[in-house]
């Protein structure tokens, strides 16, 4: 936001909510994909992260989630997966309760309010076509003091992402995430990016360019009553 308290606009209107391949997103999801979408060392920073950002015996969603959660090391009491393919939640095996669900469809979240402890978003809220709608659900269903956060990085499928996504600058990218959350209501909002790592040599894409992919994350809390 502006320092008057404006919201900056970063074009995220109807039409920069649109999207290049604007069929039912079930019939894109339909085959399953058992690949990362980030490489080792963007993972190893939003596992780090995670763990420093998630209590011991938590309650976690993971939202838009595939075979990975990405909460090795991260004792939790009970990790739920909402997301598009079911046979990559299945194969989730951190698992305790699966659900396919399309947010673009209902942004509604099947939880009681103040039920869970931390809400999760990897590499997937630029798929989000309602993204104020489904940050309003989270900050329903988390209970006071608990935490969302959202991490991406710059490789993401270009005709199923919203179109202002690929129109904006790395950096301004985390800004309007950092806007949405603001705009749902949560507080003691930050920001994290970890760029410039060499490109491990196990990657699909060694060769192609020296470095890592980036990580950037958002994150903020639900007010304590």
């Amino acid at each position: 936001p502006l320092a008057d308290g404006r919201d900056t606009d970063y074009g995220d209107d109807a039409s920069g909510m649109s999207r290049i391949d604007d069929r039912h997103d079930a019939m894109f999801y339909t085959k399953s994909r058992m690949v990362q979408h980030l490489d080792s060392r963007a993972l190893k920073t939003v596992n780090g992260l995670y763990r420093r950002l998630i209590p011991a015996q938590a309650e976690v969603l993971d939202l838009m989630a595939s075979f990975d959660s990405h909460l090795q090391g991260i004792p939790t009491s009970k990790l739920h997966v909402l997301g598009m393919n079911a046979e990559e939640l299945a194969a989730n095996p951190a698992t305790n309760n699966r659900a396919v669900r399309d947010l673009n469809e209902s942004p509604a979240l099947p939880f009681d309010c103040n039920s869970l402890d931390t809400i999760l978003c990897t590499a997937s809220i630029e798929y989000l076509t309602r993204p104020s709608e489904v940050l309003a659900e989270a900050l329903r269903v988390l209970r006071p003091g608990g935490v969302v956060a959202i991490t991406f990085s710059n490789r993401w499928f270009p005709t199923k992402a919203i179109r202002i996504w690929s129109d904006l600058h790395e950096f301004e990218r985390v800004g309007m995430v950092t806007q949405w959350l603001l705009q749902a209501g949560f507080t003691n909002l930050h920001t994290l990016s970890s760029r410039g790592w060499p490109r491990p040599a196990d990657d699909t894409h060694a060769g192609e360019t020296p470095f890592s992919d980036p990580a950037y994350a958002v994150w903020g809390f639900k007010a304590e009553t």
